[in-house]
C-alpha cells in the first residue's frame, strides 16, 4: 500500500481497526479478487480479516458474494475478450485466457458447492431448532485403511464447522484414528491469546536476596569408553527468579496479590528488571550508542533486531533483546549517533528510514527488562510466617517470545 505523495509504503495501523474497514475490504475484493491487495486498500492485517470471516458468519458470507462478483467481473472481460479479439502489441501485463477460464471454472464448483452448504445448514437450523452454541459436530471416521486419505477432508469439516461457530467438535472412532494417525493441529490462530503480554512492569523492588537462575537445555550422552557427547539444546538461556524477598511490608503484600490477580496467575506476561543484568554497557552501566553491534548495512536492510553479546571470540552467546526501554534507546551507525531516522519496531526491532550503506556497523545502547510470567497459578502466602520476616516464595519464569 502506497501513499498518495511518494510511492513509499504507507504506515501500517498497529493498533484498533480503522472505521468501516469491512465496507473497504469488501469493495476491494470484488473488484480484485485478491484478498491481500483488498486488505492493504481496508488498512487492515490479514491475522484480523480472517479472524473476523472465523468468527463472523455473516462477514464470511459477504466475503463469498465479494468473490463471486470479482469472478463476474473477470468473465465478463473474458467475454469480451474473445467477442473482440486482441491486439497484436502484447501489453505489460499480457491477459492468460486459459488460465482465467480455468479459474472461472473452479470458482463455479467452488461457489456452487458453498451455496448448496449454505442452504442445507440454514434449513438444518431452521429443522433442529438449536442455535450454534447448543449444536454439537460428530466428525466422520474412515473404515477402511485404503482411504486414509479421507482424514484430509474431515479435517477440512472440523474447521468449517468452527467457521460456523460450533463449540462442541467431536472426532470419532479412536481404533481408527490410531490406526491411521490422524492428528490435528493446535489452531495457531490462537496463538496471540495463548501468548498474552501485559507490557507492564513488575511493580516492586527486587529485594537483595531475589534469586535469579539462567538455565540452558544440553543434552549429554556418555559412551561406553567414558567419552561425552554434547548436544546444546537451546541457543538462549532462560532466566527463572524469585522475587519473594522483595516484599517487605503488608503493602507490598497487597501490591503483589493485585499484580498476580491481573495477570491472571501465570496466563499473562509482563516485564522484569533483572537487578544483575538490565544494559547493553557491561551488565549495569549507563548505556551508550558504541555499546552493542546489531548488524552490518547492506545498502537495503532497514529492520535491525536488538541483540547482547555474552563472551568473547568468534562464537559469543547472543541474546535477543525484544524489551528494551524504548527512552534508553541510542543508535549510531558507523560510530555516528543517529538521533533521527529510526523508530522502535515490536519484539525490539530497531527500524530505519532509509537503510544504512553497505559495510556500515550498526550499534545500539539500552536498558532492557525481562518478558516473564508467575510460574505457576497460586500464591501461597502465610501470614503468621510474613510477619514472623520470613519472605514467600514468588517464582517467575522467563517467557521466550517468537521473533
Amino acid at each position: 500500500m502506497t501513499d498518495d505523495t511518494g510511492g513509499a509504503p504507507a504506515r501500517r495501523r498497529r493498533f484498533g481497526a480503522p472505521k468501516n474497514w469491512r465496507e473497504t475490504f469488501l469493495a476491494c475484493l470484488a473488484e480484485t479478487s485478491n484478498v491481500t491487495a483488498a486488505a492493504q486498500c481496508a488498512d487492515i492485517s490479514l491475522t484480523w480479516v480472517y479472524k473476523t470471516k472465523r468468527e463472523d458468519r455473516g462477514f464470511a458470507d459477504a466475503w463469498l458474494a465479494a468473490l463471486c462478483e470479482g469472478y463476474d467481473h473477470l468473465e465478463m472481460e473474458l467475454l469480451f475478450r474473445l467477442r473482440t479479439g486482441e491486439s497484436r502489441e502484447v501489453p505489460a501485463n499480457k491477459y492468460d485466457n486459459a488460465t482465467a477460464l480455468r479459474l472461472l471454472l473452479a470458482h463455479k464448483d467452488t461457489a456452487g458447492a458453498s451455496g448448496l452448504r449454505n442452504g442445507a445448514y440454514a434449513a438444518l437450523d431452521a429443522r433442529l431448532g438449536y442455535d450454534l452454541e447448543h449444536q454439537d459436530y460428530f466428525a466422520g471416521f474412515v473404515l477402511l485403511p485404503a482411504d486414509k486419505d479421507e482424514w484430509r477432508n474431515i479435517d477440512l469439516g472440523i474447521d468449517e464447522a468452527r467457521t460456523r461457530g460450533v463449540t462442541r467438535i467431536f472426532v470419532w472412532a479412536l481404533p481408527q484414528i490410531c490406526r491411521d494417525g490422524f492428528v490435528r493441529l493446535p489452531d495457531l490462530s490462537q496463538d496471540d491469546q495463548m501468548q498474552a503480554f501485559d507490557d507492564v512492569a513488575y511493580p516492586l523492588a527486587l529485594g537483595i536476596g531475589t534469586s535469579v537462575t539462567p538455565e540452558f537445555s544440553t543434552n549429554v550422552t556418555v559412551t561406553a569408553s567414558g567419552f561425552e557427547r554434547r548436544n546444546s539444546v537451546w541457543a538462549d538461556a532462560r532466566l527463572r527468579f524469585d522475587v519473594g524477598p522483595g516484599i517487605r511490608s503488608e503493602a507490598d503484600l497487597g501490591a503483589l496479590l493485585t499484580f498476580f490477580r491481573a495477570r491472571r496467575g501465570a496466563a499473562r506476561g509482563f516485564r522484569l528488571r533483572d537487578p544483575s543484568d538490565f544494559s547493553s554497557n557491561g551488565m549495569t552501566g549507563t548505556p551508550t550508542a558504541l555499546d552493542q553491534r546489531i548488524g552490518t548495512g547492506d545498502g537495503l536492510r532497514t529492520a535491525y533486531p536488538l541483540v547482547k553479546l555474552y563472551g568473547e571470540g568468534a562464537e559469543p552467546q547472543v541474546r535477543r533483546i525484544t524489551r528494551p526501554v524504548a527512552a534508553s534507546l541510542k543508535i549510531s551507525v558507523d560510530g555516528a549517533i543517529m538521533a533521527t531516522g529510526w523508530s522502535l519496531g515490536a519484539r525490539g526491532t530497531i527500524n530505519f528510514a532509509a537503510p544504512p550503506g553497505a559495510g556500515a556497523i550498526v550499534r545500539a545502547g539500552y536498558l532492557f527488562d525481562v518478558p516473564v510470567r508467575f510460574a505457576e497459578d497460586h500464591l501461597q502466602v502465610s501470614g503468621a510466617n510474613f510477619a514472623a520476616g520470613e519472605a514467600p516464595n514468588v517464582p517467575v519464569v522467563e517467557i521466550r517470545e517468537d521473533v
